[in-house]
């Protein structure tokens, strides 16, 4: 949510009853899975998100920090953190506050890690989820790139089919 602003984004991850109306708009349900990512995992919206995707029967995972959210409280009324809710949960080995690199004459640290370990960690469980698939002898719905031949038509079928927000 950073791309609408840093204030904006903070006050909209800590606020209670929003996850449920992003639920509800993505039908998420029972035999679905999602994934939540949130470093620190003590926000009001992913945690909601979690208990929420859970209620509904879906299966939650979380990626997030184990060190950062272990050593703080939670935002939630509930008093959970992410991890704490998730059926799997991935660490992305993220130091406390996201800062990897003392930067020389700052009492501020920098160098965010988890935004690369979490794309990875992202594209594993994607690419372990679509060889799942295709053993049991089903073809995944993996888009082509846009950029590859026919790929335009190829990918108007799977998001035509997958319209609800599933792809």
């Amino acid at each position: 949510m950073l791309h609408q602003g840093i204030h904006k984004s903070t006050i909209l991850e800590r606020m209670e009853g929003y996850a449920g109306a992003i639920l509800d708009l993505y039908h998420v349900g029972e035999g679905d899975t999602i994934l939540i990512i949130s470093n620190s995992g003590r926000n009001s919206v992913p945690v909601e998100m979690a208990l929420g995707a859970r209620e509904r029967g879906a299966s939650v995972i979380a990626l997030t920090s184990l060190k950062h959210s272990r050593q703080v409280a939670s935002r939630h009324s509930s008093g959970k953190k992410l991890y704490e809710i998730a059926d799997l949960v991935l660490d992305n080995q993220a130091e406390y506050g996201d800062a990897a690199y003392p930067v020389k004459g700052s009492p501020v640290f920098s160098g965010p890690t988890s935004s690369i370990v979490g794309a990875a960690l992202v594209q594993a469980v994607a690419l372990r989820a679509a060889e799942k698939i295709a053993r049991e002898g089903t073809a995944p719905p993996l888009l082509r790139s846009s950029n590859a031949d026919d790929a335009d038509e190829y990918n108007d079928v799977l998001l035509r089919k997958y319209q609800n927000g599933a792809l």
